[in-house]
């Protein structure tokens, strides 16, 4: 009878691997919009809701600190997952990791409250006329995937 080949390949690698990989495509959807106005349509890209706009010397978005703090997290998350696939640090390093990208992902979807309108007395009543769009919704859950997948690597043994 024929022996049968252990596999070499580790599931945790591959685990870390994934999270950051999909934590790199949650942190790309900066650039698709992140917020959308409930009537007139306008939307807004991740970059903006962040860096502000501004349309013919009128400030419409100003900088917000709050929504630069998810894009933050991703990449450190990013940086940190690449570390866990090349087996350093161990699980300290994996927790961190998942504890990033679902902080990353719970702030992703508060982007509409964080976000800087320039409307004065009505910056309250503009962010009412606002929700998330396809970009932030799918870049949240992105992130929080990635978190489950670092969360799993620390359980597997293999």
């Amino acid at each position: 009878m024929a022996k049968k080949k252990k596999s070499k390949l580790k599931l945790s690698p591959i685990l870390a691997a994934a999270s950051a990989l999909l934590a790199l495509v949650a942190l790309l959807l900066i650039f698709a919009p992140a917020i959308v106005g409930k009537t007139f349509g306008t939307s807004y890209t991740g970059i903006e809701t962040v860096f502000g706009k501004t349309k013919n010397n009128i400030t419409i978005l100003k900088f917000s600190f709050g929504n630069l703090v998810p894009y933050l997290l991703l990449l450190v998350g990013i940086v940190l997952a690449v570390l866990a696939t090349l087996g350093k640090g161990g699980n300290l390093v994996a927790f961190l990791t998942a504890a990033a990208f679902v902080a990353a992902g719970v702030l992703l979807f508060c982007a509409v409250p964080m976000t800087a309108f320039n409307a004065g007395s009505l910056a309250e009543e503009t962010a009412k006329n606002y929700t998330l769009a396809a970009g932030t919704i799918t870049g949240g859950v992105l992130s929080l995937l990635s978190g489950l997948l670092m969360l799993a690597k620390v359980f597997v043994k293999k």
